[in-house]
């Protein structure tokens, strides 16, 4: 746990989406990795949390010692039963779940539901909240001493199936983020971008050759919330990146390992695959120790894996 004010942040996939019902078996598994593989970190920024099991994950978080707990899960359920086309047209088993451990400095989690009623957004053209995905964005706020963080817990939709509705999901992330007048942000999950990373921390979004006047919109929507010069403009950091550097590292630096068939049987620095889970943070919180963890790729019971996307984990020390 942490010492002097020091908490470490956990965003994770824990591959809920499929089947409908995810089985107990893999969620007793899965946060029991939280507790003795990762230490339990402070801050838990879960994504792809099955809907069915929403108590029973609750209940298993709590015997560890997460204390508070906000999800989107029941906006997933209720709009699962949704008749409405832009609902209905979509599976809405599992959303997001953000979590504080009864032994860190956090305290008084609350989860945010703003309308866009009322300010910042009541007297705004824009009041950047168009996604038939809502229970795909998490927003709350936690104490830190005297201060408060506010939380971002995304986990966009692949393009590949649902279009426009992935950058709708970033956009709307990061508009009323901006909109909002905190000094302490973190923005987390798995965005299902970017396409590449070059050497030189480049990032390569897959915006190239979108139709109907979609490119210059789908650039900026990957590239706000990941490219190092526009986090910079606002006072954020994409927290691998900018402790790590680029090029060839020796640990693992990809998320999601679509490239390797085994990754639990080779070197964590050869896996190869693409980086879609991020921690972006207000460069005050001072990170550090920012890691993914291979350790979720292995195995229980036969061939099961805790997750086909590894953990990234970060310490920060404000």
């Amino acid at each position: 746990m942490d010492s002097d004010g020091v908490f470490r942040v956990m965003t994770w996939n824990m591959k809920g989406a499929f089947p409908p019902k995810v089985s107990k078996e893999r969620i007793e598994k899965q946060v029991s990795f939280i507790d003795e593989r990762v230490d339990s970190p402070e801050l838990l920024m879960l994504n792809e949390v099955n809907t069915a099991r929403r108590e029973f994950i609750k209940k298993r978080l709590r015997k560890i010692g997460y204390s508070e707990i906000v999800d989107t899960l029941d906006w997933a359920a209720e709009l699962g039963e949704s008749n409405v086309p832009g609902f209905s047209d979509f599976n809405k088993v599992n959303g997001n779940l953000t979590a504080i451990h009864e032994e860190s400095s956090l305290s008084n989690l609350t989860r945010c539901t703003p309308s866009i009623k009322e300010e910042p957004f009541g007297n705004q053209i824009l009041k950047h909240w168009d996604t038939n995905f809502p229970e795909k964005i998490l927003n709350a706020e936690v104490e830190y001493n005297d201060r408060k963080i506010d939380l971002w817990n995304i986990r966009t939709v692949p393009s590949n199936q649902y279009g426009e509705e992935k950058i709708k999901i970033l956009e709307n992330a990061y508009h009323r983020m901006l909109s909002k007048d905190f000094e302490l942000k973190i923005l987390a999950g798995d965005f299902n971008a970017p396409k590449d990373e070059l050497e030189d921390c480049t990032v390569v979004s897959e915006c190239e050759d979108k139709p109907n006047g979609l490119e210059e919109r789908w650039c900026n929507a990957e590239l706000n919330v990941l490219a190092s010069d526009r986090l910079a403009e606002i006072g954020m950091v994409e927290t691998f990146r900018w402790e790590k550097g680029c090029g060839e590292l020796n640990t693992l630096d990809v998320s999601f390992p679509i490239q390797s068939e085994h990754p639990s049987e080779i070197a964590p620095e050869e896996i190869e695959g693409r980086r879609f889970d991020h921690i972006i943070a207000s460069r005050e919180l001072n990170p550090s120790n920012c890691h993914y963890s291979p350790a979720a790729f292995e195995c229980f019971d036969g061939n099961k894996q805790y997750s086909d996307h590894a953990p990234e984990l970060v310490t920060f020390s404000p």
